[in-house]
């Protein structure tokens, strides 16, 4: 296995997987040290990613469990003015299944690292 593929392997989750950070869920967001979690269920799609995934808002905030529209719904109330899509673009929504071919995995991770944008700065 080469190098890259090592460290990508790492990144491959079990159903009913979970953990806190990147590269599948926030970090230093709203302030800096804030991680947020994520976890999935059984179900993954045909393309190889988990169909059911949620984000939990980090350790110091009231612990919630979040989809996808429902993050939307809580950024956009508790964070007056937060760009969502930026925020979506700081991590990968998308988490691949431990039958998920690398390469998709690679070019997930390299949609976030080469993205033009600004890094998405904390709230003061």
């Amino acid at each position: 296995m080469a190098s890259g593929e090592e460290s990508i392997k790492g990144l491959i989750v079990e159903p009913s997987g979970s953990g806190k950070g990147l590269p599948y869920a926030p970090e230093n967001w709203p302030q800096e040290g804030d991680k947020w979690g994520w976890q999935v269920r059984k179900r993954i799609s045909k393309s190889g990613f988990f169909t059911d995934r949620f984000l939990f808002t980090p350790d110091r905030l009231k612990r919630v469990r979040l989809s996808k529209p429902k993050v939307e719904k809580y950024i956009k109330k508790a964070f007056l003015g937060t760009d969502v899509q930026d925020f979506f673009a700081s991590f990968t929504w998308k988490i691949p299944a431990t039958a998920t071919d690398l390469h998709l995995i690679e070019e997930e991770i390299s949609n976030i690292q080469n993205q033009s944008r600004t890094p998405f700065a904390p709230i003061s």
